[in-house]
């Protein structure tokens, strides 16, 4: 019997201790953060807001808000709304890791936790049908995969990182429902949901993937019944995340939603090896296109080695070969048709962005295909480590982001807001860095003289700006906030009304004469108590279907003792 053959035995299951994958998980991961030691936190592109987020919301638990929505410092302190609409889980993460540790190492910390989730979930994924040495192949090529590497070197993108770790357990779940196993459609659903609430571009990923695997089993097998547990496991997990996903669905009207997909945003212009984009852009494509067409054929070599071998097991490696073929044709032009018919795909904004699932197919089918000691898996090897080594090499190495970021926060200046999260009407690039909380102005937004005039502020938090004002005549104030529909203004307890500037979109409030006190408040609106009790029912429902699917295998093992 043959090196490939002793391969394709499964072991017995005491001979596969956990221990094997989560060191294999944890030393992997750390060999790709250790850098960071020695050379400070990776530049990447979006570091800065990540960094900004996690303070803004460390600061605002100091104030007793614990699940935040209005970015207070974003906009130089004129805020925006962004924690509504950007998914909660990456940045409570990194706002709790900074609340113990310095920030300086959290980014290095929360890299890691998500190359070790990504060991970790590949090997569930892989260990049902490879062998143990195979299984933790395909953990180690799947959390070193040369994309994992630009995500933390050069994007910065905490919040991908960590949901793609999920997909292999995804994956894995869809699998099992297909083979009649439903009682993984609890595990499938809070999978989906914790995708959703990491990173919205990978749950419309995630969705489409999950469309393709349940498509590919029931046709493997001929068989439509898994859809219905399939269907519920993501109706639980859209309810689960609906305290976010309903908010952020209603609230896109009132944020201008088309800046998101800007010119240079465009998926038809950043399709791999595009010529048609602006320069930064087109030297950071032109690094993703050349490691994705080398995955690529790395995938492809696998795919045949499989044929060959006659290791194509139906099913597991047919659905990663669909994967990698689907995910594949959507970074290149051929698919620009799917880009602008099918659902939400065009806010992906990059089509790179599906090497989250091809890395996945290509983790499964290389560790399949290739004995411990062959030469293709020699090749792959010397590939990632190349490719770790090159890119590590032309990586911006900084220490400066983050005491820049915390010096910001420390002065309370604010700083410039890099998302696209702006009120309809609002300017994020005309407000006044310097401008003072409360200013006297005329109809067109200009200040006039004040002498007439006194302002006492009494709070200035997050979500309650509270103050005074003694005037002889009707004053019209601007406050340094930017308008949105959830904030309420009260003069003396009555209901009030906020008023936009159209140069900028700040809020402007016009005061009777008179001594009055006004209140401006970031209400709860009715999304979000919807969203909210959602959630509440979908997880009573969960535990419910948790609950009755343990004691039915708990009496069914109980009648066979």
């Amino acid at each position: 019997m043959n090196e490939s053959q002793i391969d394709l035995i499964e072991p017995d299951p005491r001979r596969r201790p956990w221990l094997v994958p989560l060191y294999a998980s944890a030393i992997t991961a750390t060999l790709l953060v250790a850098p960071m030691c020695f050379l400070g936190n990776p530049s990447g592109h979006d570091l800065q807001p990540h960094l900004a987020s996690w303070m803004d919301i460390r600061g605002q638990w100091g104030e007793g808000i614990w699940f935040p929505r209005w970015a207070e410092w974003s906009n130089f302190g004129f805020g925006e709304p962004r924690f509504i609409f950007y998914p909660p889980s990456s940045a409570m993460i990194g706002a709790a890791l900074g609340s113990i540790l310095p920030w300086k190492v959290v980014p290095g910390i929360l890299f890691w936790l998500g190359l070790f989730a990504a060991g970790v979930c590949m090997y569930k994924l892989a260990s049902d049908w490879l062998v143990l040495r195979q299984a933790v192949i395909a953990a180690v090529l799947f959390a070193a995969n040369p994309y994992n590497v630009i995500v933390i070197y050069y994007r910065s993108a905490f919040a991908e990182l960590l949901a793609a770790a999920l997909f292999p357990l995804m994956i894995w779940g869809i699998i099992r429902i297909a083979r009649g196993e439903w009682k993984r459609t609890p595990l499938l659903a809070v999978v989906l949901a914790a995708i959703w609430l990491t990173n919205a571009p990978a749950g419309v990923i995630a969705g489409y993937t999950l469309i393709i695997v349940l498509v590919v089993c029931c046709g493997l097998r001929r068989d439509v019944r898994p859809v219905l547990p399939v269907a519920v496991s993501v109706a639980i997990g859209f309810g689960l995340a609906a305290f976010y996903i309903v908010p952020a669905w209603w609230e896109q009207r009132w944020i201008d939603l088309a800046s998101m997909i800007s010119a240079d945003g465009n998926p038809e212009r950043n399709f791999l090896f595009s010529l048609n984009n602006h320069p930064d852009f087109l030297a950071f494509n032109w690094i993703v296109s050349g490691l994705a067409v080398s995955l690529m054929l790395l995938t492809g070599i696998a795919i045949a080695l499989n044929l060959k071998r006659r290791q194509m097991r139906s099913d597991v490696c047919w659905p990663m070969a669909v994967l990698a073929l689907v995910s594949s044709l959507l970074m290149f032009p051929v698919s620009t048709i799917l880009w602008r018919h099918l659902p939400k795909l065009q806010f992906l904004q990059f089509p790179w962005r599906w090497l989250t699932v091809l890395t996945v197919a290509f983790a499964v089918l290389v560790a399949s295909a290739a004995p411990v000691k062959s030469k293709f898996l020699l090749l792959v090897a010397v590939f990632i480590c190349a490719a770790a080594v090159a890119l590590a090499i032309k990586v911006k190495w900084a220490g400066h982001d983050v005491p820049t970021v915390a010096e910001k926060f420390a002065s309370q200046a604010g700083y410039f807001a890099t998302t696209n999260f702006q009120p309809i009407g609002s300017n994020r690039f005309a407000l006044e860095e310097n401008a003072p909380l409360l200013r006297k102005v005329d109809e067109s937004g200009d200040q006039v003289d004040a002498d007439e005039l006194k302002l006492q502020i009494d709070r200035w938090s997050v979500e309650q700006k509270i103050f005074s004002v003694t005037s002889r005549r009707e004053t019209l104030l601007a406050l340094k906030l930017l308008n949105y529909p959830a904030w309420q203004v009260f003069i003396d307890g009555q209901s009030g009304r906020a008023q936009s500037f159209k140069g900028t979109g700040q809020v402007l409030v016009t005061v009777p004469a008179g001594n009055h006190r006004v209140e401006v408040s970031f209400r709860r609106t009715r999304d979000r108590t919807i969203g909210g009790v959602i959630s509440i029912v979908s997880l009573i429902v969960l535990l419910t279907v948790t609950g009755t699917i343990w004691w039915r295998e708990r009496s069914r093992k109980f009648r066979i003792t």
